[in-house]
């Protein structure tokens, strides 16, 4: 499969499966300020990767799951969904570029060690 030849919405699920996978890996939670709760982070130049979960949010607010993915210091990939299944998105905003196939070969390398996209009760399987 090219994923370069798959539309943004066919290569969503595809790109949360390895932004999951790498953050499984790699990321750590991290406090910001502005926020109550804890947002799980992978930053490796030139990728920077942030999962916000429900917890996240204070109570009483959205309990939405997002991942942004950051490209040479730019946003190329965010979406927002509402479920723990991965579906149902809410928004979603892509740039193709190089970063694509770098991000799912990353990911490769990562599931080949036996990791998987599950992080924070969340998992994704293509159909």
């Amino acid at each position: 499969m090219d994923i370069n030849n798959l539309s943004n919405l066919a290569v969503t699920p595809l790109l949360i499966d390895a932004a999951l996978i790498v953050i499984n890996r790699w990321g750590s939670e991290v406090q910001f300020e502005q926020l109550p709760g804890p947002v799980i982070v992978w930053e490796q130049t030139p990728f920077k990767i942030f999962l916000t979960t429900p917890k996240t949010m204070a109570p009483g607010m959205l309990n939405n799951f997002s991942i942004e993915i950051w490209f040479r210091e730019k946003e190329v990939f965010s979406v927002c969904w509402t479920s723990h299944d991965l579906k149902d998105f809410a928004s979603i905003f892509m740039i193709r570029g190089p970063w694509v196939p770098d991000l799912v070969k990353m990911a490769g390398r990562c599931s080949k060690a036996g990791l998987t996209a599950n992080y924070a009760g969340l998992s994704h399987q293509n159909s």
